[in-house]
């Protein structure tokens, strides 16, 4: 009997952790578009910490040792999952 009411508990308490709250999607890509077009060889480009939705694909042409850095793994994240146009999420030539 102790075993059954140990066992739920720990079930009842690991049902009702907290759920990650929902991510709030934000939009930076005319701004982050016009940076890529306007950035100089050799530039580092900062994103801030936040998730991103694209719905264009994204482009960035004739640049050489460009570095685009966000804020870290988890803290910057682009999301290209609901693209209506383009083929590809980051194109780089």
């Amino acid at each position: 009997m102790r075993s059954i009411v140990l066992l739920s508990t720990v079930l009842l308490l690991a049902c009702s952790k907290d759920k990650p709250e929902p991510r709030v999607w934000q939009s930076i890509e005319q701004s982050l578009q016009t940076q890529l077009i306007t950035i100089q060889d050799g530039d580092t480009l900062f994103l801030p910490e936040g998730n991103f939705m694209f719905t264009k694909s994204l482009a960035m042409d004739g640049k050489s040792n460009i570095v685009i850095r966000g804020k870290g793994m988890d803290k910057t994240i682009l999301s290209f999952k609901n693209q209506s146009e383009g083929a590809q999420g980051l194109l780089v030539s």
